[in-house]
């Protein structure tokens, strides 16, 4: 145990986690500088009348528009903070407590890479980051001459370089392992994208070829099951990179996909050695700099942070699996989708979707669209979404209580996923408004199997009046 321990606080060089901190500093300026500048503050966090929320986060509410913009403020602060490295414990904070705050306000503008962020800025808040290269350093090499206090050391633990590998190798591994399935390997979805996109200059005449989606499933296959592995062997890490360099150019070209692919590009570099900042820059000779000496860490690590790095890196290796515990096909249910790094694997597509809204005192039905409810974005993806169907369901039922009505809420929608032939995603028959939100596996999400005996034809209205022919045990 004693020598596991010594392992883990071995010194090395600060570099590549300072070059980390720059490198994310800066997507996290640049992510607060695009939803500024494009209008996204205000259409995902204030235009929307109602806003879904995570379980157990359903406290969490937007602010006003003027204080929206104050803690968007507050992220871009707090990205300049960590990328100099100023005030860094302050900082780093800020820009962790903002990024979760807004990734929490919008489940159902849920991505992946949103989560990364708040992930990698939340260990970075934990890591110290700033022990070279940073204002926090200059500074504290001037302290001395004033208070005798002693000079941050120029090193830092092993083990903070190693815990962004193991979450970026979490996130490429993962990734990997959610394409072995059938629609995958026979390049669905990205082959019907790639063929929307045969205008594209040079290869989108490719694009539209049988082959073209097949070729790009497996090769992006092959690229994130082996990412990890063959970054760490020291003879094809280079070569290695340099492949997932392509592969992320291309992501950001033929996908609207943000900041993702160039964060990765960037900060996937933490898997070269410790100092390859400063051996890059004098192998340029543009610039003479010298390595700072090599001091061991001012104290070691406490064993209780230990701890909590490891228990949230065995919580990072079992989200992504837990959808195998529940029945049925995940990218059709959405049940274990969330946090599990499955990219660009579902392509749902619902033609009509309408909630029947019955006044258990008069028998009346009332259709409702969801487009004249919420913002067409939200729409659109609740639709595809049980969970968010459900949520949704609930709003309709606490508005008609607010007019003192009470009511049963159903919904009727018909999706096709990956192409394949449509089907009824939710129970017609399941009163909405009385299932409660849970994070076990739902009865009412209809299985993705059934679709070829289902009749997909829209339901009326008189389906619901008088009592339905079945309802649910919470009823």
């Amino acid at each position: 145990m004693r020598a596991s321990l010594a392992r883990l606080q071995r010194p090395v060089h600060a570099a590549s986690l300072v070059a980390f901190r720059v490198a994310f500093g800066a997507v996290m300026v640049w992510e607060a500088w695009r939803y500024a500048s494009k209008g996204w503050i205000e259409r995902y966090y204030v235009d929307p009348v109602f806003h879904f929320s995570y379980p157990g986060f359903d406290w969490i509410a937007p602010l006003p528009l003027g204080d929206m913009y104050a803690v968007f403020a507050a992220l871009a602060i707090g990205g300049v903070g960590v990328a100099l490295g100023w005030q860094y414990r302050i900082t780093a904070s800020m820009l962790f407590a903002t990024t979760a705050y807004v990734f929490l306000l919008a489940p159902g503008h849920y991505l992946n890479h949103v989560y990364l962020l708040v992930l990698l800025a939340g260990l970075l808040a934990v890591v110290p980051a700033h022990h070279a290269y940073s204002v926090d350093a200059w500074a504290q090499r001037r302290r001395p001459r004033r208070t005798g206090a002693a000079p941050l050391p120029t090193t830092v633990p092993v083990w903070t370089v190693w815990l962004f590998r193991a979450q970026l190798g979490i996130v490429y591994t993962y990734a990997g392992i959610a394409k072995l399935n059938p629609d995958w390997l026979r390049g669905e979805p990205i082959g019907t994208w790639l063929a929307r996109r045969a205008d594209y200059p040079v290869l989108g005449p490719l694009f539209a070829e049988p082959w073209a989606g097949v070729a790009f499933a497996w090769g992006g296959l092959a690229l994130d099951l082996f990412a990890v592995p063959f970054l760490l062997w020291r003879r094809t890490r280079l070569a290695a990179y340099l492949a997932l360099v392509v592969f992320h150019l291309m992501n950001a070209w033929i996908f609207t996909i943000g900041v993702f692919p160039w964060a990765m590009i960037a900060l996937t570099l933490i898997f070269f050695p410790p100092d390859w900042p400063v051996a890059l820059t004098r192998r340029l000779r543009r610039v003479r700099v010298e390595a700072p000496a090599l001091l061991a860490p001012a104290r070691p690590t406490p064993r209780w942070l230990l701890a909590g790095v490891t228990a949230f890196l065995v919580v990072q290796l079992l989200l992504p699996v837990r959808h195998w515990t529940i029945p049925g096909d995940v990218a059709w249910t959405e049940e274990g989708h969330r946090f599990a790094w499955r990219m660009k694997l579902r392509s749902k597509s619902v033609n009509d979707a309408r909630f029947f809204v019955m006044d258990r005192a008069t028998n009346s039905v009332e259709v409702v669209d969801p487009d004249e409810v919420l913002a067409y974005w939200q729409a659109s993806l609740m639709i595809k979404r049980p969970d968010m169907i459900r949520e949704f369901a609930h709003y309709l039922a606490e508005q008609a209580a607010l007019e003192g009505r009470d009511v049963a809420i159903y919904a009727d929608i018909v999706a096709s996923l990956n192409g394949r032939p449509e089907a009824r995603l939710i129970d017609p028959d399941v009163n909405l408004a009385a299932e409660p939100r849970t994070l076990g596996p739902a009865a009412w999400i209809l299985p993705r199997t059934s679709a070829a005996a289902q009749d997909t034809e829209p339901l009326a209205a008189d389906r619901w009046i008088g009592p339905p022919t079945q309802t649910t045990s919470a009823e």
